[in-house]
């Protein structure tokens, strides 16, 4: 009876390393990359051939929370899942990974890849260089489901690092309009809010010792 069961035992180690080791290989979007789009659609290869179904997942944490922005589970053999609207924001880094799910109940997870989404489409929409900072009421406003926003930066010494974000009325950073260096001038920016909920929210622009921020209202 021992006879048999260490050769078995030796059997079930070897097909369990085997199928641990058959992890997912990501290919779209590489690893550190900046894409151009708010819905990529991710690719991957690398499946072995015993797995059941696909975990993606989507994140701006490393520890992939159950709520993160992507977890989805896809049949067996699902190569590429579309991003779909509404769930990344402009200028952002993500996280994402793809887990195969092999019996008797464990993921074969691939490393985990980086990648940033692109600003958001900001204007130069004047040649003249102002004379002071401003940032402008948003118009329109109320609005649904985008308005615009425009500001003014001045010439003051070598360009400096201009933000434009947006936040909720609780206070928390729910979109990166602006992060980069600005040459003097007026800009206007659009936001586009239909993955957002009515209410009020305020957008901060913030250019070396400049700061200002006012209110607006999504309506829908």
């Amino acid at each position: 009876m021992n006879k048999m069961i260490v050769p078995l035992f030796i059997i079930m180690f070897v097909i369990a390393v085997d199928v641990s080791s058959q992890q997912p290989v990501l290919k779209y979007p590489e690893h550190g990359s900046i894409i151009n789009t708010l819905t990529p659609t991710l690719q991957w290869g690398g499946l072995g051939p015993n797995h059941s179904r696909v975990l993606v997942q989507v994140d701006t944490s490393y520890s992939f929370p159950v709520y993160s922005i992507v977890n989805i589970e896809l049949p067996q053999g699902t190569t590429s899942y579309t991003v779909g609207s509404g769930r990344l924001q402009y200028n952002k880094l993500y996280v994402w990974r793809v887990g195969a799910y092999y019996y008797p109940g464990y993921y074969s997870y691939s490393n985990t890849f980086t990648f940033t989404t692109p600003l958001t489409g900001i204007n130069n929409i004047s040649s003249n260089i102002p004379d002071q900072f401003s940032l402008s009421q948003n118009y329109p406003n109320p609005f649904n489901p985008s308005t615009k926003m425009q500001f003014q930066i001045p010439k003051s010494g070598p360009d400096i690092q201009t933000f434009l974000s947006v936040y909720d009325i609780l206070g928390r950073e729910v979109a990166v309009l602006v992060n980069e260096q600005l040459k003097p001038g007026t800009y206007e920016v659009n936001w586009d809010a239909s993955a957002f909920p009515s209410g009020v929210y305020f957008y901060t622009i913030s250019s070396g010792s400049f700061k200002e921020t006012r209110k607006m209202v999504l309506l829908k």
